[in-house]
C-alpha cells in the first residue's frame, strides 16, 4: 500500500494523468489504478506486480524503492 501511495503522490505532483502515464508505457489505466489504490490482491503474482512497479515509476520519472 505504501509504494501506491508514494507512486500516486509523485505522478499526481507531476501533474501526469492515469491515461497519461499508461499512454506513456503498455500498462492500463486499471492497473495504474490497482497500485495506486494498493490492491496487491489484484495481480497474478509478486513478479508481475513488481514489473507493473517499475513501469509505472518511470512512467514519472521515479526509481522503485
Amino acid at each position: 500500500n505504501e509504494i501506491g501511495c508514494l507512486l500516486k503522490s509523485a505522478r499526481e505532483t507531476s501533474g501526469v494523468s492515469l491515461e497519461e502515464a499508461s499512454a506513456d508505457f503498455p500498462l492500463r489505466p486499471a492497473i495504474l489504478h490497482h497500485i495506486d489504490a494498493g490492491n496487491m490482491g489484484c495481480f497474478k503474482d509478486i513478479f508481475e506486480l513488481k514489473a507493473y512497479i517499475r513501469e509505472s515509476s518511470k512512467s514519472i520519472g521515479r526509481a522503485p524503492v
